[in-house]
């Protein structure tokens, strides 16, 4: 058995099957498999074929939010946390 593998679908990462006893735990990284999170597999490739499945169930994987730089919530369209700068520009 090998270390934790990532679990890609349509070139995205969407979950990483962990090694525990012999299988392969699933660990979700996007809401289309969250569903599947926690479930055990015997192989990462059966871990990837049911993430397969609830991403082409869903319609495909959904958008990725990208930072353009600044505040990491700005990709949220936020201005971040909301308190004060902790030091005086």
């Amino acid at each position: 058995m090998t270390g934790a593998a990532a679990i890609e679908v349509a070139g995205l990462p969407v979950a990483v099957a962990r090694p525990e006893g012999g299988a392969y735990r699933f660990v979700a990284v996007r809401f289309e498999v969250w569903d599947l999170d926690g479930a055990v597999f015997t192989s990462p490739e059966a871990a990837r074929l049911a993430a397969a499945g609830l991403v082409a169930a869903a319609g495909g994987p959904g958008p990725v939010a990208r930072r353009s730089g600044g505040h990491p919530m700005a990709a949220a369209g936020g201005e971040g946390h909301g308190l004060p700068h902790p030091r005086p520009h």
